[in-house]
């Protein structure tokens, strides 16, 4: 089994020094590897730098997975959330509404539902037509721990691995009205003449 091979060739490469944060195999069988000094394709018992210009590359992956339509996604720690597909990099990070731009794990539930982790809090990244739409939920919005180390999803059950234990995510609809405001006090400054 040439994945088996490949794992084999794996652990001895790690164990001559180098470190791999993430280890993912694609739809196409490719081998990518997420290290302290960027991602890199393993063949042939060699790492591959990938040829892209984006600093995110050559910076600390900690993980790979793919969307459904083969774009490969890794979180790095600094520059977010990265989707690479041929000659399209699209990254996705605070300003884009993510938590953090210092990821621990991105997942892709059984929907195609791209799903970050920080120590910030969790985001929820879906494609657009204009480009990404994230939505951030932390202790803000009922997470009982804004510290997620891992997301992973069965039969379209959301989990996550935070520092308060694990826990059963539910994601309740985005209530994009605000309330009405509480008046508690209200003093008359009003003096009679």
């Amino acid at each position: 089994d040439t994945k088996l091979d490949s794992v084999i060739l794996l652990s001895n490469y790690i164990i001559k020094g180098q470190r791999s944060h993430a280890i993912y195999t694609d739809f196409s069988n490719c081998l990518w590897l997420g290290q302290a000094n960027g991602l890199y394709e393993f063949k042939d018992s060699s790492r591959i730098a990938p040829n892209q210009s984006h600093p995110a590359f050559k910076n600390r992956v900690e993980a790979i997975t793919q969307l459904p339509d083969s774009t490969l996604v890794f979180g790095s720690k600094g520059y977010g959330v990265m989707l690479w597909k041929g000659d399209s990099v699209l990254q996705v990070s605070e300003k884009d509404g993510l938590t953090s731009n210092m990821l621990e794990d991105v997942h892709v539930d059984e929907n195609g539902i791209l799903w970050a982790a920080t120590l910030n809090g969790l985001n929820k990244i879906v494609r657009t037509e204009e480009g990404v739409e994230s939505r951030a939920f932390t202790t803000h919005t009922g997470l009982p721990s804004n510290e997620i180390y891992q997301i992973k999803s069965y039969k379209g059950q959301v989990w996550l691995c935070t520092t308060k234990g694990l826990v059963k995510f539910y994601e309740h609809p985005e209530n994009k009205e605000s309330p009405a405001p509480i008046l508690q006090w209200i003093k008359n400054n009003v003096t009679a003449i």
